[in-house]
C-alpha cells in the first residue's frame, strides 16, 4: 500500500467534500491557522478577506514538509494561531471541528496512524477473574447494570458524569476503545457500549478504583477525579444493593461465597459452654445465693425493689399499688419473672433506663438502681446463662494475627543450653556458616554410604535423616574437635584399623600369629580412643538416653560401612567381632537400659491434652482459615477499628495449618507420613476397591468419571519403602498393595467438609507463593519449598500452644489417640503402623489406675455377687453343713 504525504491527504479529502461552504471552511482552517502554527507561511490577506491563490499554492506546497504526526494533531496545533488572532470561542470550535473531520477521515482511510493511547496497559491484571461464578447474583451483564442504573437516575448532571466516567475512563481501562472527541462521537459511544457488554463483573465491581489510573494518566484535575470516582462508587453500591454485584466482604479469596465464621476466644470456651436453659426467676434465685455467700445480703432487698418497680413494668408486668406492697403482692409480682424471656433479661439495663425516662426519674436517682441491675446481668453473663444469645448476635471483631484482640503476645526467650533440638545449627554447611564446604573425598564417602544403606533395605526417608545427622556430627568434629574441613571424613570418627593379615606376608606361621595379634591389639587400643570421642559427642547432643541412643545407632551404621569389606568374612563373620563395633553395641545396650529407668526430659502429661481439646484445636484453626477479614485497631475511626481483607498468603498459610493438624488428628501417623506426603504417590485421589485402585485420570479414560465422581475419596498410601518398618511390612498389607488409609470427608457446622478444604489448597493455596516445582502436598509457610521434619513439628506444637495452651509435639498426638481409643488396640496399632505390643507398652499413656479399672471393677462385682449368694443361704443350714 502506498502511503500519502500530508499534502496528498488534504487534497484527496477536499475532493471528497460536496458542499462548497465545507470545502472553503476546511481550506481556511488549514491555510490560515494550521500551517502557520507548524512554521508555515502566514497568509497575506487580512481578516475576513479571502485567501489569495498565491497564498493557497504556497501553503499547500508547505504541507509536503510537515510530518504525518503533525497533521494528526492538527486540531491542537491550530489553537496556537487561533489564540494569537484572538478569535471567538465559536470560531475556534468551527476551525477545530473542520480539522478534526479531516483527521478522522484520514484515519478511517488508514492514511494516518491511530491516535496515541496514554492509558497504561494491564490496569486490571491484578483482578482475579472467575471469582463470581459460584455466587448467587442476579443475572446481568455490565452493560445491563449500566443501563438500569441510568434509568433510575433523575439528576441530569449525575447521568452525564456516570456516562462520562464509564465510556471515557472505565471502558478504556478494561481494554476498550478510547474516545478522542469531546463530546464523544456516536460511533465511539457505540463501540464503548459494545465492549462494556463483554466486561467481566469482577472489573465492574471495582470500577471506582480502576478509573483512578486512567484519570492520572490523562492528567485530570483533582476535582474531576473526585467527581468521577464518587459517581462510579455510587453506581457500584447501587448494583450491590440490587444483587447484581457482591459485597466485597462476601467474596472468598479462593472463590465462591464467603460466610464469616466466628472465632471463639479459646478452646475451653467451647468445651465448657454452660447451656443453662433456666428462667429469669431461676437466675435471680441463683444470684441471691451468690450475694448471701459473699456477705452482700442487703443488696438482695434493694435488687428486688428495683425489679418490682422498674424491670417488671418495663417487660409488661403490673406494679403493686401503694408505696408499700404486702408480702403476697410482692410474691405475685416476682412470679412474673418466669414470663420474662432471657433476651429481655439480657437487655435489662436498657429496659430499666427506658422505664426511668417514662417515669421521669431524675438522673441522680438512676445510678444505684442501674448499678444493681448491671451487676446482676454481668454475673449471669459470666456464669454462661446468655451464651446462646451472645452466639446469635454479631461476632466481635477479630483483630490482626500478630496481636490477639489488641494485646501483644509475649515472646519466649531462646534457651542457651545445647541440646538435640539446637544441635543442627552446628551442622556442616549450615546457613550460619557460609564458608563451609565438603571436601571431594568426604562427598564421595557420603554418596557411597547412602547407596550402601539403600542396598540394606533402609528407607530413603531414613537415609535422608541419617545424612542430616552425619553432617551434624561432622560439623561438631570441625567446630569442637578442631579438625579442618580438608581432613574431615568418616575415619575421623572411627579410625579404620587393619584387621585382616595374610600368611604370605610372613616367613613362618608363628610370625603370622604374632602379627595378627599385634593388629588386633592395635585395633582395640584405637577403639578405646574412638570411644572417648564418641562419649564426648553424645554428651554434647543431649543428656537424655533416648537422644544418645539415636546417635550411637548412627555411629554403629557408619562403623559397619567402614568395615563392610571385612564383616561377613571367615575371620569376622559378624559386626560384633570388630573391636570398635563391639564397644559401640555394648554402649547402645547400656544407654537403652538407662533410658528405661529415666523418665522423659519433659513429662508427657505436660505436653499433651485430652483428645476433645485436640479436636477443638483443629476446629479453631479451621475457623481461623475461614477468617478472610480482620479488624485493625484505629482510635480515629468511629467504631475504634476498621475491617481489612487479609492477604492471600496469610489465608493460604492458615489453610495449610488447618490441613496439617486435621490430617494429624484424623490419621495420627508419624510425622514423616505428612511432611513427605507426595501428590500422586503417597497422597492419592480416586476410588479404592478390594482388588484395585482407580485414579481420577484412569476413571476419565474408562469413561466412568461422570457416574462415579461423587464416590471419589482421598487416600494416604504407603508401599514398603514408605512404610514405617520398611521391608518388614506384614504380608497381608503387601497383598493389598501396601498400607492404605482413607481420609474421611468430615463435615463441619457451616456446611463445609474436609474435601472442600483439600481442593481449595490444591487449586488455590498451594501455589500462592508462586509456581511449585515439586509434588509434595505441604510446603513451608513463606516459600514453595517442601517442609522438613523440624518445621513440621514446630507447626503442630505452635497450633496446640496457640489454641489449647499446651505445646503438643506430633509424637504425643499419637499417644493421645491411643489412650483415647484404648479398647480398639488392633485397629489403632495398624493405623499407627506398629505392633499391638508396642501400642500397649509405649503408646497407651493412661494412668495405671485407669488401665486397671476394668478388671478391678470386674473383681468387685464378682465379690459382691458371691457374697450375695452366700447371704441367701440360711445361717443354720450353713452351720449344720459345716458340722457334718
Amino acid at each position: 500500500m502506498k502511503y500519502l504525504n500530508p499534502q496528498e491527504i488534504c487534497v484527496e479529502y477536499l475532493a471528497t467534500l460536496e458542499e462548497k461552504q465545507t470545502i472553503n471552511d476546511t481550506k481556511n482552517a488549514l491555510i490560515r491557522y494550521f500551517i502557520p502554527s507548524v512554521g508555515g507561511p502566514p497568509v497575506s490577506a487580512a481578516k475576513r478577506r479571502p485567501v489569495t491563490p498565491e497564498d493557497a499554492e504556497i501553503a499547500f506546497e508547505f504541507l509536503k514538509q510537515i510530518s504525518l504526526e503533525q497533521l494528526a494533531n492538527a486540531p491542537d496545533w491550530a489553537l496556537k494561531t487561533l489564540e494569537e488572532h484572538d478569535t471567538s470561542p465559536a470560531q475556534k470550535e468551527r476551525v477545530r471541528r473542520d480539522l478534526r473531520n479531516l483527521v478522522d477521515w484520514a484515519r478511517e482511510k488508514e492514511h494516518l496512524p491511530p491516535p496515541h493511547n496514554p492509558i497504561p496497559k494491564g490496569i486490571c491484571d491484578r483482578i482475579e477473574l472467575g471469582r463470581f461464578e459460584k455466587l448467587n447474583l442476579k443475572p446481568a451483564t455490565a452493560l445491563d447494570i449500566y443501563h438500569r442504573y441510568l434509568k433510575q437516575l433523575q439528576d441530569r448532571e449525575t447521568i452525564n458524569d456516570t456516562s462520562n466516567g464509564m465510556i471515557r475512563y472505565f471502558v478504556p481501562a478494561t481494554g476498550g476503545p478510547l474516545p478522542f472527541h469531546k463530546p464523544a462521537l456516536n460511533t465511539e459511544v457505540e463501540a464503548a457500549l459494545k465492549h462494556l457488554e463483554r466486561v467481566p463483573l469482577e472489573y465492574l465491581n471495582e470500577a471506582h478504583l480502576i478509573v483512578i489510573s486512567v484519570l492520572q494518566a490523562l492528567d485530570m484535575s483533582e476535582t474531576q477525579r473526585t467527581r468521577i470516582c464518587s459517581t462510579l462508587r455510587d453506581m457500584v453500591h447501587w448494583a450491590r444493593e440490587q444483587g447484581y454485584l457482591p459485597d466485597p466482604h462476601s467474596i472468598a479469596p479462593w472463590g465462591g461465597e464467603y460466610t464469616p465464621t466466628a472465632l471463639p476466644s479459646s478452646v475451653m470456651e467451647i468445651l465448657e459452654v454452660k447451656e443453662k436453659e433456666q428462667t429469669a426467676d431461676d437466675i435471680y434465685s441463683s444470684y441471691c445465693q451468690h450475694l448471701q455467700a459473699n456477705n452482700r445480703k442487703p443488696n438482695i432487698s434493694s435488687l428486688q425493689s428495683i425489679i418490682i418497680r422498674y424491670l417488671i413494668p418495663a417487660c409488661g408486668g403490673i406494679v403493686p399499688p401503694g408505696r408499700r406492697a404486702s408480702h403476697e403482692e410482692i410474691q405475685a409480682t416476682m412470679n412474673y419473672l418466669n414470663q420474662i424471656s432471657l433476651e429481655q433479661l439480657y437487655n435489662a439495663v436498657e429496659l430499666v433506663e427506658l422505664q426511668f425516662e417514662k417515669l421521669g426519674i431524675e438522673g441522680s436517682k438512676r445510678y444505684t438502681p442501674l448499678s444493681r441491675v448491671k451487676s446482676w446481668i454481668d454475673w449471669a453473663d459470666e456464669q454462661g446463662y446468655f451464651n446462646k444469645i451472645r452466639q446469635s448476635q454479631k461476632p466481635q471483631p477479630v483483630f490482626n494475627t500478630f496481636y490477639k484482640n489488641g494485646v501483644q503476645r509475649q515472646k519466649k526467650k531462646p534457651g542457651i543450653e545445647l541440646h538435640q533440638k539446637r544441635c543442627p545449627i552446628h551442622a556442616l554447611c549450615a546457613k550460619q556458616f557460609p564458608d563451609d564446604y565438603i571436601n571431594p573425598y568426604l562427598q564421595q564417602q557420603i554418596q557411597t554410604y547412602k547407596a550402601w544403606r539403600l542396598s540394606k533395605d533402609v528407607r530413603p526417608g531414613a537415609i535422608k535423616t541419617e545424612e542430616e545427622q552425619i553432617l551434624q556430627l561432622l560439623g561438631w568434629l570441625h567446630r569442637f574437635e578442631s579438625i579442618s574441613l580438608d581432613e574431615l571424613s568418616f575415619e575421623r570418627i572411627i579410625a579404620k584399623s587393619k584387621l585382616v593379615v595374610l600368611v604370605d606376608d610372613y616367613k613362618d606361621y608363628m610370625d603370622y600369629l604374632l602379627g595378627e595379634k599385634k593388629f588386633i591389639q592395635a585395633a582395640r587400643q584405637q577403639a578405646e580412643i574412638d570411644m572417648q570421642r564418641v562419649h564426648r559427642y553424645i554428651d554434647f547432643v543431649g543428656k537424655h538416653p533416648e537422644s544418645q541412643k539415636k546417635r550411637v545407632s548412627l555411629i554403629i551404621a557408619m562403623g559397619k560401612f567402614l568395615y563392610k569389606d571385612v564383616i561377613g568374612t571367615e575371620d569376622f563373620p559378624e559386626g560384633r567381632d570388630i573391636p570398635i563395633i563391639r564397644r559401640l553395641l555394648n554402649l547402645q545396650v547400656d544407654v537403652a537400659k538407662k533410658g528405661k529407668t529415666i523418665p522423659q526430659s519433659v513429662s508427657y502429661h505436660k505436653t499433651s491434652t485430652p483428645w476433645d481439646k485436640a479436636v477443638m484445636t483443629m476446629e479453631e484453626q479451621r475457623r481461623r482459615a475461614e477468617q478472610a477479614f480482620i479488624s485493625i485497631k484505629c482510635p480515629g475511626r468511629k467504631k475504634g477499628y476498621y475491617d481489612k481483607q487479609r492477604p492471600n498468603t496469610a489465608l493460604a498459610n492458615e489453610l495449610q495449618r488447618f490441613l496439617s493438624i486435621a490430617f494429624t488428628i484424623l490419621i495420627p501417623s508419624r510425622s514423616r507420613t505428612f511432611y513427605d506426603l507426595r501428590i500422586g504417590e503417597t497422597f492419592k485421589e480416586g476410588i479404592l476397591t478390594d482388588t484395585d485402585f482407580l485414579s481420577v485420570a484412569e476413571m476419565k479414560n474408562k469413561g466412568i468419571w461422570n457416574t462415579q465422581k461423587d464416590s471419589i475419596k482421598f487416600y494416604i498410601h504407603h508401599n514398603a519403602e514408605d512404610y514405617k518398618s520398611g521391608k518388614s511390612m506384614a504380608p497381608v498389607l503387601i497383598n493389598h498393595d501396601g498400607w492404605w488409609a482413607e481420609l474421611p470427608n468430615i463435615e463441619f457446622d457451616d456446611n463445609k467438609c474436609l474435601y472442600d478444604y483439600i481442593r481449595r489448597w490444591l487449586t488455590w493455596g498451594r501455589a500462592i507463593h508462586g509456581p511449585v516445582n515439586h509434588n509434595y502436598f505441604f510446603r513451608h509457610a513463606f516459600s514453595s519449598r517442601p517442609i522438613k521434619g523440624g518445621a513440621w513439628a514446630d507447626r503442630i506444637k505452635t497450633m496446640f500452644e496457640n489454641w489449647a495452651g499446651t505445646p503438643v509435639p506430633p509424637s504425643n498426638v499419637r499417644k493421645m489417640f491411643a489412650s483415647q481409643f484404648s479398647e480398639k488396640k488392633e485397629a489403632a496399632a495398624l493405623l499407627l503402623q506398629h505392633s499391638e505390643k508396642m501400642h500397649i507398652t509405649n503408646y497407651d499413656m493412661r494412668h495405671s489406675i485407669n488401665k486397671m479399672q476394668p478388671v478391678m471393677a470386674a473383681n468387685q462385682q464378682f465379690i459382691k455377687d458371691t457374697l450375695e449368694d452366700v447371704l441367701k443361704v440360711p445361717l443354720s443350714v450353713s452351720k449344720r453343713s459345716k458340722a457334718s
